[in-house]
């Protein structure tokens, strides 16, 4: 879809990678509903701040409701760079981005469909040492990207997951090189643009996916 012109809303848009996505929307000329739980924390020029937390339903539906004019949901809220095992985000992760396509999806088909972006990372294919919670995140929310790809079709809803070697604080796998948030956010919307299903944003990332041919006993 084209950004010119649409109506966005980005969760976790306070950090990391939502608040470069928020910030380079309003340049390409959408719309751009702001959240966060803590809404003083958004600083971005030109967009429309709403508190809202993505472990807390009934904030989520209260933000369908103020934002009934959005066409484009981008679920980056949730992720985070290197959570340890048992680190409840990566529950917020898949349990957050899910809550929000229930509640938006019917918001998208009213406005003619649109599009869904879930920001995933390398770890979709990949599991560092100590990040077992958070490979097992990231993979489920490629895996229901894939999903919501063909259930959504029938109301005209594009899906897109993103991948990159660099985590929403800085984070970087082993060996990955640096990849800043600002290029992430740019290759995401790149991807909205040419309604691509999967953004690979480095090398490295493209690298670990290919390597899903091999036998995983290598």
């Amino acid at each position: 879809m084209k950004l010119n012109g649409a109506i966005a809303l980005v969760t976790g848009a306070d950090h990391g990678i939502g608040r470069h996505i928020a910030a380079q929307l309003v340049t390409r000329g959408t719309k751009v509903y702001a959240t966060s739980p803590r809404p003083e924390s958004i600083n971005i020029y030109g967009v429309q701040v709403l508190s809202m937390d993505i472990a807390d339903s009934a904030a989520i539906t209260a933000a369908a409701e103020a934002a009934d004019d959005v066409n484009l949901l981008i679920n980056h809220a949730g992720f985070e760079g290197g959570a340890p095992p048992g680190d409840t985000t990566s529950d917020a992760h898949f349990w957050g981005t899910l809550s929000m396509v229930r509640a938006f999806a019917p918001v998208l088909a009213k406005n003619g469909g649109g599009a869904i972006v879930n920001i995933a990372s390398a770890r979709s294919w990949l599991v560092p040492p100590g990040s077992s919670a958070r490979a097992a995140s990231t993979a489920v929310v490629r895996g229901m990207s894939d999903v919501l790809r063909q259930v959504l079709a029938g109301q005209g809803t594009r899906v897109t997951s993103v991948h990159m070697g660099t985590g929403d604080a800085g984070a970087k796998e082993p060996d990955a090189p640096q990849v800043s948030l600002a290029d992430v956010a740019h290759a995401a919307l790149n991807g909205i643009d040419a309604d691509a299903f999967e953004v690979v944003v480095d090398e490295f990332t493209a690298l670990l996916k290919t390597s899903l041919r091999r036998d995983p006993a290598r």
